[in-house]
C-alpha cells in the first residue's frame, strides 16, 4: 500500500502546519456614539539596525525563565474541521482572560452564535468549550460581529470583581457583558456613545487605524478603555458599575495623525498597554520605525512623553524589520512573574522576550524557545494561527497558548536553575572514510561526549548532539553505532549537503533489522529544515523502545551521488506515556485535510472524468469493480459513523467528486493522493495482479482500501518519520503502518495470513481522523451491547450482525458514541491454555478468543479488539460493563463505574489506579464467588513514601490513619471494599460485591 501526493515526494516533521477552514456564532451594536475628533500621536523616525539573536533562555536574577516546548491541550478554536474550524482571528477571534475569578486564564472563543469559554483546569489543561452567550458573534444571528478590524472585541475586569468581562466595539459605542462566577456573561447592554464605527459615535471605523484596548491606567483596579484616535491616546476610564467616563484625549502622541506620530495602522506599528514599571498602572507602548516606544503612566489616566527605550522589535531594518503584526507579532505580558510586564515577539524562527527592568526599560531580546514561528512550526500567520500570552496555570507568570490546526497548544513558563552555557558549536565527529561500510565494522559514537549546544542547525538545543561531517561517494554507507536507553528519542539531521546529493538516512535496531527511513525532510508548505541548503536532505526521529545498541545508516538515494554531509545527531529525553500517545497520533497526520466535513466520491467511468488531474495511471484506467465499489461505500459509511465527515456519491459528475476511485496497471499495489484540488483524494488500485479484485472483511484487499482511503483524507504511513513509537508501530495499532507486528520490518509485503488483516481503523487512526474532523458521539449513542459469533466472528450490535469477516478471525477497534454500554462476551468458553484477557480502559485491548485471534506473520494479535482512544478527555466513548466468558478472566475496568460480570469460571479483576474505582462512582462485580480475586498490587498503597507499597488488610476493622490500608463494610447484602492511600481515614477508593457475604485474605492479591 503505497502513497503519494501530486507535490510532495516526502512529507516529515511538522508541528503545525496550515490549511483552512471556520466555527459558529452575537450582537453587535448598530447605532452610534461620539468620539475622536482625530487626532494623532508621536512615530518614532528612521534608523536601522539588525536582530538580536538571542538565547535558549534567559538570565532573571539566579534563575532562569523559560518556556515548555509546546504541548497539545484540547482538540478545539483550531482551524481544522476537527478542532471546529476557526479559520482566521479578524472573524473567528480567540482571546485569554480570566473570566471566572480562579487566577487561571481561560479561553475565549467569539464564532459564528457567539461566544465560547473554555475553562482552565490547572496545569496548562482547558476544561470542554461551552456556548456562553449568543452575542458578540459573527454571524447575523449572533449579532453581526463581523470582524475584529471593524468591530473589536476584547476581555478585561472593568468593574473590580476579579472576572474579566466582554467589552464590544459596535456601530453605536461600547457594549458591555459583565462575567459570572461561573465563566459565563449577563446579557450585552450599551454603555457609552462613542468608540464605535458610526460617525456619529466617533467615526471609529477599523481598528487597524484606530485601535482600542482595555487596561487600568490609573491603578484603582478596574479596565479603562484605551483609543489611539488620529491626534492621539484618548481615555475612558472604568467605574465600580461597569461603565466608564466620557473619553478624553490625555497625550497627543501614538495617533493616526502626522502632528501625533504619524501610526498609520496597527499592522506596522502596533500599539498596545502593560504595566511595564510594576506601579500597578499600564502604560503605553508603541512599536515603531526604530523599536520599542514607552509613555508611563504618571496617574489619572494620563501619560507621560513617549521615549525609545529599545532598539529592537520595530519595523525598520535597524530594529529588527518587525514589519507586519500579522507575521512578527509583538505582545506585553509577566512571563518571569516579577510584575512588570515583558515584550514578547514571535518571528520566523521561534519566541524572543526582552525582560523588563524597571522605568520602562528593557533587556536586549533573547530566544526563548524555537517555536511557534513560521519556520519554526509553520506558524506563518497571526491570523491564521493566532498566538498570544495569559497566565494560564496560576503561577504568575504568563505562558504561551497557541492556536494551529489540530487545536490548542500550551508552553508554559517556567523559571529553572541554570545550567552552564551551552557552547556555540557542536561536539564535532569526523566520518572515519572507507572504515565504516558495514553494519558489522560502524563508527562507535560515544554519547558521553555530545554535547548541549546552541547552535542554530541543530533540531534543539537542549539535548545531547554532536555532528559528524562526512562523505559519500556512488555505492557508498556509512554505519554508525549508538546505546540508547528504552524511551529515548535519536534525532537525526543531515544538513549543508554538497554535489546535489539526495540522501537517505536509516536506523538499524540492535538485532540488524532496518527500522524506520527517511529520505527528504523539508515539511508539506516546502519550508527548509534549519541548516539545510536543499530539499533532499534527510530529518527523522525515532523512540528507542528498549535499551541497547542501535544503528544508523546515511547513503545516497538509490546508491547515486557523490558530495559531503553533516549529520546531526541528538539524544533526546524519555518520554511519559501521555507524550508517546500524543506523538503516535501525530505522527498519522499528514499536513493536508480537507477544509470541509462534506465530502463527495465517486467512481469514473471514463479517462474523460479526470480531465488533466491524473498522471501516468489514466493511461491504462478501468473502472472499479462492482464489489470494490460497494466495499467503498462500506467503508465510508463506516468512516462517518467515526467523525463528523459525510460522504455523498457524486453519480451524476463523477470527474468533480472530491474521493475518485479506480483501477489502473501503472500502480504495483495501491496508492491514494492526498487531500487538495486535481488528483487530491484520487486512490488508484493495481488492476491485473487481481490482490485487490475482491475486498471482503478481513483480507488484504479489504484493508488496502482503507489504508488508501485513510491517504485521501490526510494519514500518512505510521512507520515513516515522525513514525509511530517502535512500541505501538503495527497494524494492531494503526491500518496505516507497514509493520504487521511489533518489530516487523517494512520491505517485502505484509506477512499476515489471508484473513488477519484489521477489519477497522484501528486506534491511532481513528484519533488522528478525529483530530483533523472531529469525532462523531451519535455513534450507538444509546446503551449497547457489542458481541461476536464464537464459530463465525461475526459482529453483533444489540443482537443484530453488522459484519462476518472472512476466516472466523476477530481484529478490529471499537469507537462509541455514548450510553451506557456493554462488552458482551458470553458466547465464549475461554481456553484452558491461558486466561482471557478482557480490559475497558481506551487504548487497551481483549483477548476472549485464541482461535479468533489473528496471526501477523511473525506472532499473534494480542487482542481481538482494540478500544478506541478517548476523543478530547470526553468519557462518552468508553465502555462501560463487560460480561466475561465462561472461563477464566482478567477483567479490568475504566476511569467510569463499571458493572462486571465474570459469568463462570475463576476470574481475577485488576485495579491499577484509584481513581479505576472510585468513592461514590465504585466498580460494581456481580458475581463474585470462590476463586474470584481482587488484585490491587499494581496501586501504591501509601502515597506518602517513595516506595511501592502493599495494601494492609484490616478485615471490617476502622482506618486507622495510616496510608495503604484496604478494610470492607458489609452493606445489606453487598460487600463494600474501601481503600485509603494518603492515611487520613477517609476511603480514596470503593468497590462493590453484589450479594457477597464477607471477605478473605485468599481472595485478595495485594
Amino acid at each position: 500500500m503505497y502513497r503519494q501526493h501530486n507535490n510532495v515526494r516526502d512529507v516529515d516533521f511538522i508541528r503545525d502546519d496550515a490549511f483552512a477552514p471556520a466555527w459558529s456564532g452575537l450582537n453587535r451594536g448598530d447605532t452610534s456614539l461620539v468620539g475622536d475628533d482625530y487626532i494623532q500621536s508621536l512615530r518614532d523616525g528612521p534608523s536601522h539596525a539588525d536582530q538580536i539573536p538571542g538565547l535558549a533562555e534567559v538570565v532573571s536574577g539566579s534563575a532562569q525563565t523559560t518556556f515548555n516546548v509546546a504541548t497539545f491541550r484540547i482538540a478545539n478554536f483550531g482551524t481544522s474541521v476537527g478542532a471546529g474550524q476557526w479559520s482566521n482571528n479578524n472573524v473567528y477571534s480567540r482571546q485569554l482572560a480570566d473570566v471566572n475569578g480562579d487566577g487561571m486564564a481561560d479561553i475565549i472563543g467569539f464564532g459564528n452564535a457567539g461566544v465560547y469559554v473554555a475553562l482552565a483546569t490547572g496545569g496548562g489543561n482547558f476544561g470542554t468549550a461551552n456556548f456562553v452567550i449568543a452575542n458578540f458573534g459573527a454571524a447575523a444571528s449572533g449579532g453581526g460581529w463581523t470582524s475584529m478590524d471593524a468591530f473589536p472585541r476584547r476581555l478585561a475586569d472593568i468593574n473590580g470583581d476579579g472576572r474579566a468581562d466582554i467589552v464590544g466595539f459596535g456601530n453605536a459605542g461600547v457594549y458591555v457583558s459583565l462575567a459570572n462566577a461561573s465563566g459565563g456573561f449577563a446579557n450585552a447592554t450599551l454603555v457609552m456613545n462613542a468608540f464605535g464605527a458610526a460617525p456619529s459615535s466617533g467615526g471609529w471605523g477599523s481598528d487597524n487605524i484606530f485601535h482600542r484596548e482595555l487596561a487600568d491606567v490609573n491603578g484603582d483596579g478596574r479596565a479603562d478603555i484605551v483609543g489611539f484616535g488620529a491626534s492621539g491616546v484618548w481615555v475612558a476610564l472604568g467605574t465600580t458599575t461597569g461603565t466608564f467616563t466620557a473619553p478624553t484625549l490625555t497625550l497627543g502622541a501614538f495617533g493616526y495623525g502626522p502632528e501625533a506620530g504619524g501610526w498609520a495602522s496597527q499592522e506596522t506599528f502596533a500599539r498596545m498597554l502593560g504595566d511595564v514599571n510594576g506601579d500597578g498602572m499600564a502604560d503605553l507602548i508603541g512599536f515603531g520605525e526604530n523599536g520599542v516606544n514607552v509613555a508611563l503612566a504618571i496617574g489619572g489616566g494620563a501619560f507621560g512623553f513617549p521615549s525609545i527605550t529599545l532598539n529592537e522589535f520595530g519595523a525598520g531594518s535597524g530594529a529588527g524589520g518587525w514589519s507586519s503584526y500579522d507575521t512578527t507579532p509583538r505582545m506585553l505580558a509577566d512571563v518571569n512573574g516579577d510584575g512588570m510586564d515583558d515584550v514578547v515577539g514571535f518571528d520566523e524562527t521561534g519566541v524572543y522576550v526582552a525582560f523588563a527592568t524597571g522605568g520602562g526599560n528593557f533587556t536586549a531580546s533573547q530566544l526563548l524557545i524555537s517555536e511557534y514561528g513560521a519556520t519554526a512550526g509553520g506558524w506563518n500567520s497571526l491570523n491564521t494561527f493566532p498566538r498570544t500570552l495569559g497566565d494560564v496555570n496560576g503561577d504568575g507568570r504568563a505562558d504561551i497558548v497557541g492556536f494551529g490546526i489540530a487545536g490548542t497548544y500550551v508552553s508554559l513558563s517556567s523559571v529553572v536553575t541554570p545550567p552552564p552555557p551551552p557552547p556555540a558549536s557542536v561536539y564535532t565527529i569526523q566520518e572515519t572514510t572507507g572504515q565504516n561500510g558495514s553494519i558489522y565494522l560502524p563508527q562507535v559514537l560515544d554519547r558521553t561526549l555530545f554535547t548541549v549546544s546552541n547552535d542554530p542547525n541543530l533540531e534543539t538545543s537542549s539535548d545531547p548532539s554532536a555532528r559528524i561531517v562526512g562523505s559519500l561517494t556512488p555505492g557508498d554507507q556509512d554505519y554508525f553505532s549508538i546505546t540508547l536507553q528504552a524511551g529515548e528519542l535519536l534525532i537525526l539531521d543531515v544538513d549543508n549537503t554538497t554535489g546535489g546529493i539526495d540522501t537517505v538516512v536509516t536506523i538499524v535496531s540492535p538485532l540488524g533489522e532496518d527500522l524506520a527511513t527517511n529520505d527528504d525532510g523539508t515539511t508539506p508548505d516546502g519550508v527548509l529544515d534549519a541548516g539545510s541548503v536543499t530539499y533532499l536532505d534527510s530529518l527523522m526521529e525515532y523512540r528507542a523502545p528498549t535499551s541497547g545498541t542501535y544503528y544508523f545508516r546515511i547513503e545516497g538515494y538509490n546508491g547515486a551521488g557523490t558530495g559531503n554531509y553533516n549529520l546531526n545527531v541528538s539524544i533526546g529525553p524519555i518520554a511519559t506515556p501521555e507524550q508517546i500517545h500524543e506523538e503516535n497520533i501525530e505522527a498519522l497526520i499528514w499536513g493536508y485535510t480537507w477544509n470541509t466535513v462534506n465530502l463527495t466520491y465517486s467512481f469514473p467511468t471514463s479517462v474523460s472524468q479526470y480531465a488533466s488531474d491524473g498522471d501516468d495511471e489514466i493511461g491504462t484506467f478501468q473502472v472499479l469493480l462492482p464489489v470494490q465499489q460497494d466495499a467503498t461505500r462500506t467503508i465510508l459509511q463506516y468512516i462517518a459513523s467515526l467523525t463528523n465527515l459525510t460522504f455523498t456519491e457524486n453519480s451524476s459528475s463523477p470527474g468533480s467528486a472530491m474521493l475518485r476511485y479506480a483501477r489502473s496497471d501503472t500502480p504495483e499495489t495501491a496508492y491514494a493522493y492526498s487531500p487538495g484540488s486535481g488528483n487530491g483524494g484520487d486512490s488508484w488500485y493495481n488492476a491485473s495482479n487481481g490482490k485487490y479484485d475482491n475486498p471482503v472483511v478481513g483480507n488484504y484487499a479489504w484493508a488496502t482500501f482503507i489504508h488508501e482511503t485513510g491517504h485521501a483524507l490526510g494519514l500518512k504511513h505510521g512507520h515513516e518519520s515522525p513514525a509511530l513509537d517502535p512500541t505501538h508501530d503495527s497494524l494492531e495499532y494503526s491500518i496505516m503502518t507497514y509493520r504487521s507486528f511489533i518489530g516487523g520490518t517494512v520491505g517485502g509485503g505484509y506477512s499476515n495470513e489471508q484473513w488477519g488483516f484489521p477489519t477497522t481503523f484501528m486506534m491511532y487512526d481513528i484519533a488522528a481522523l478525529q483530530r483533523l474532523y472531529g469525532a462523531d458521539f451519535g455513534t450507538n449513542s444509546g446503551n449497547t451491547t457489542y458481541s461476536w459469533n464464537a464459530n463465525t466472528g461475526a459482529f453483533m450490535i444489540n443482537g443484530a450482525v453488522q459484519a462476518t469477516p472472512g476466516g472466523n478471525r476477530v481484529f478490529m477497534t471499537i469507537w462509541d458514541g455514548g450510553g451506557v454500554d456493554t462488552y458482551d462476551f458470553s458466547n465464549y468458553t475461554g481456553d484452558a491454555s491461558q486466561r482471557m484477557n478482557i480490559d475497558l480502559r481506551p487504548g487497551e485491548e481483549s483477548l476472549f478468543s485464541i482461535v479468533q485471534r489473528a496471526n501477523l506473520g511473525g506472532t499473534y494479535a494480542s487482542g481481538n479488539v482494540y478500544n478506541a482512544l478517548q476523543y478530547n478527555g470526553d468519557v462518552r466513548s468508553l465502555i462501560e460493563n463487560v460480561i466475561g466468558t465462561s472461563g477464566n478472566d482478567n477483567i479490568t475496568g475504566n476511569n467510569v463505574a463499571n458493572v462486571l460480570r465474570g459469568n463462570g469460571g475463576n476470574d481475577d479483576y485488576y485495579f491499577y489506579t484509584v481513581d479505576q474505582s472510585k468513592v461514590g462512582a465504585a466498580d460494581t462485580i456481580l458475581d463474585f464467588n470462590s476463586g474470584d480475586r481482587l488484585n490491587f498490587s499494581a496501586i501504591d498503597a501509601n502515597t506518602n513514601t517513595t516506595a511501592n507499597d502493599a495494601f494492609t488488610f484490616l478485615g471490617t476493622g476502622a482506618f486507622t490513619g495510616q496510608a495503604g490500608q484496604l478494610r470492607y463494610a458489609q452493606i445489606g447484602s453487598d460487600v463494600h471494599l474501601y481503600a485509603d492511600v494518603n492515611g487520613d481515614g477517609v476511603a480514596d477508593m470503593e468497590v462493590i460485591l453484589l450479594g457477597k457475604t464477607g471477605i478473605l485474605p485468599p481472595d485478595l492479591i495485594l
